[in-house]
């Protein structure tokens, strides 16, 4: 206000400084608009200089940066405390559930036990939205022939394993094929170390891991689940 009535600041330059405010304050700051472009499905931060996007299977250099090395310490403070994490812990999974499109699966690593002595984050989205079989099919992850192949082996197989590299769609495909190819009759049981896979049908038991528990409650790991 003072810079306004000072014409230090015009005022056509307010909405876009309170955006930036909004993005620092409430939401992931620089890295905002990495996590509202659909096609990247990962963020790595090594370094204040160094944000890599994970855009279909292959990573690359943004011209993202932070100021400094301060800047970049205060935005993974803000990022730890926001989800009520200690940190001084050496390394943690947790779901950031602030995000109105995806729900952020972050890795953090304290500097104490990174090479280059900065704190490492990784950031995998998953949208909030299912893909559902038309939109698979668009998306070239199958055809109609092994759409009904998956649906088959989710009715008749007694196992089925998926597996890929980072960022091919391996939880995009299992939210599909939790929806679509069990029979209703089906009890499911999901276990898992954050909140990837979600339901949209009724009665799915779905578990995650409790690595740095609460008050009143327990240190859980994947074997326990």
């Amino acid at each position: 206000k003072e810079f306004v009535l000072t014409h230090q600041l015009p005022k056509e330059d307010i909405p876009p400084l309170m955006r930036k405010i909004e993005k620092s304050l409430y939401q992931l700051y620089i890295i905002q608009d990495l996590i509202d472009d659909p096609d990247v499905t990962d963020i790595k931060i090594t370094a204040p200089d160094s944000i890599r996007a994970r855009i279909k299977g292959k990573s690359y250099l943004t011209n993202i940066n932070f100021v400094d090395a301060n800047d970049y310490y205060r935005f993974v403070t803000m990022l730890l405390l926001q989800n009520g994490i200690d940190p001084t812990i050496k390394m943690l999974t947790f779901t950031d559930t602030n995000d109105d499109k995806y729900r952020l699966r972050i890795t953090y690593t304290a500097a104490y036990v990174s090479s280059n002595s900065y704190p490492i984050i990784h950031v995998r989205k998953e949208s909030r939205v299912k893909m559902m079989e038309k939109e698979l099919i668009e998306a070239g992850m199958f055809d109609e022939k092994q759409l009904h192949y998956f649906m088959d082996c989710g009715r008749h197989s007694r196992g089925v394993i998926i597996a890929g590299a980072p960022g091919s769609g391996k939880s995009i495909f299992l939210n599909w094929f939790m929806e679509k190819c069990y029979e209703e009759s089906a009890d499911i049981l999901v276990i898992q170390e954050s909140d990837e896979i979600f339901a949209y049908r009724k009665g799915v038991v779905i578990t995650h891991t409790v690595t740095q528990p609460n008050r009143n409650e327990e240190y859980t790991g994947l074997e326990e689940l």
